[in-house]
């Protein structure tokens, strides 16, 4: 998805879900918070969350690596949430969730 938003940067965006596809395959991605509602000030931070098929990566050292990778490949501070499939199925109704956020009042990327 295509968004232009007042503190939106799509080329930033672009890089980063690059990163993110060629590091941890994601099966679905979304930009949630204030990048995403247009609400963000020029420092604000990305909040993502990310589906996988594959369990092992939602475990807290991939979260810390795809943050580590966005900060040191883009010089930005990311906040990313990894989920795999049935994890994310399994949360996205439970209302203030964080797959529930992102679902409905976040952006999914197209990848």
């Amino acid at each position: 998805m295509r968004v232009a938003l007042g503190t939106f940067d799509q080329k930033k965006l672009d890089q980063i879900k690059n990163t993110l596809k060629a590091e941890f395959q994601p099966v679905r991605l979304f930009l949630f918070g204030s990048r995403a509602n247009g609400t963000a000030s020029k420092n604000s931070d990305y909040d993502f969350v990310m589906v996988v098929t594959d369990s092992k990566k939602s475990s807290i050292d991939e979260m810390s690596r795809a943050r580590s990778l966005i900060f040191k490949n883009h010089g930005v501070i990311a906040d990313v949430f990894i989920y795999s499939k049935k994890e994310f199925d399994q949360w996205k109704d439970e209302f203030n969730s964080i797959p529930e956020t992102a679902l409905n009042t976040g952006k999914e990327i197209e990848l």
